[in-house]
């Protein structure tokens, strides 16, 4: 599979550090053999800043202005759709994950998976530790973790890492971001698939690692963020008749609806071990 990455610098202050973070990440990907393509697309780049390397393709930005996170995506997706790949891993510019468990293997091991039953995901993303704590649950499901892929069913397709079906060509199916968010699009998106019945997972063997700052660049500052967060968030929910539980999105019962919600897959053979059709 090929790895598609959106990356901007961003401003001279901030700049050499997240260059630095990024050549990180590339060097972190080329030494995946299952990558076989880094395609990146690049905006404001300055001379000197592309690393000349046989597996990395840049696509640079024709746009004056600098797009937003969905817009940048969306070039990238539009580039996958058209290929011939099956699958790809679409990154932020600052993301690889912890070489704990699966680490890169996880490429391999998408797919190696052979069960047809396994049609229905779509999508595999990352564990964020930032969001909820992973040793407990380790500890409590160490052998199955070790042995198999372990997957829930999400909705908010966090695309800093996450492995993607090609479905144009495996579904005939073409979903994109919505270019007008500046928040929140990944959340969106995922809200998008779930309703075109195709299927997202978080995965307990791959745990993300942001080496950049919490807060993208693209933002002036953490409260012109929240704001953008809090009024698209009231969107979302009001369009798409989503719960708010304590200012958050609540999609209990979106993912509720959806089958197949936790699956264990044996990472030798790519055969689904167990399907567990009640949310956990």
């Amino acid at each position: 599979m090929n790895a598609y990455i959106i990356s901007w610098f961003g401003k001279k202050e901030i700049r050499e550090k997240r260059k630095e973070i990024h050549n990180t990440q590339v060097e972190w990907l080329l030494a995946s053999p299952n990558i076989k393509k880094i395609i990146i697309f690049t905006q404001d780049y300055k001379k000197g800043e592309k690393i000349d390397h046989p597996r990395i393709q840049y696509i640079d930005s024709t746009e004056k202005k600098i797009l937003n996170g969905a817009s940048a995506r969306n070039v990238l997706l539009k580039e996958f759709y058209n290929s011939d790949e099956d699958w790809g891993v679409l990154l932020d510019n600052d993301t690889i994950l912890y070489d704990h468990f699966s680490g890169n293997n996880i490429f391999k091991e998408i797919e190696e998976i052979t069960d047809p039953q396994m049609d229905f995901v779509d999508g595999v993303i990352a564990f964020d530790p930032k969001k909820s704590p992973f040793n407990k649950f380790y500890k409590e499901h160490k052998e199955d973790v070790d042995n198999n892929l372990y997957l829930h069913i999400t909705v908010a397709a966090q695309c800093a890492c996450m492995v993607y079906r090609n479905i144009k060509k495996h579904k005939n199916k073409e979903i994109y971001f919505n270019p007008e968010l500046k928040a929140l699009e990944d959340i969106d998106f995922g809200v998008k698939l779930a309703k075109a019945d195709l299927g997202i997972y978080i995965s307990r063997n791959i745990i993300l690692k942001e080496m950049g700052s919490v807060v993208s660049t693209l933002y002036k500052d953490v409260e012109e963020r929240k704001l953008d967060y809090d009024g698209y968030l009231t969107k979302l929910c009001d369009s798409n008749n989503i719960d708010r539980t304590e200012g958050r999105a609540n999609f209990s019962k979106m993912r509720n609806k959806q089958k197949k919600s936790t699956l264990l897959v044996q990472k030798s053979g790519g055969q689904c071990k167990t399907s567990i059709d009640n949310f956990l």
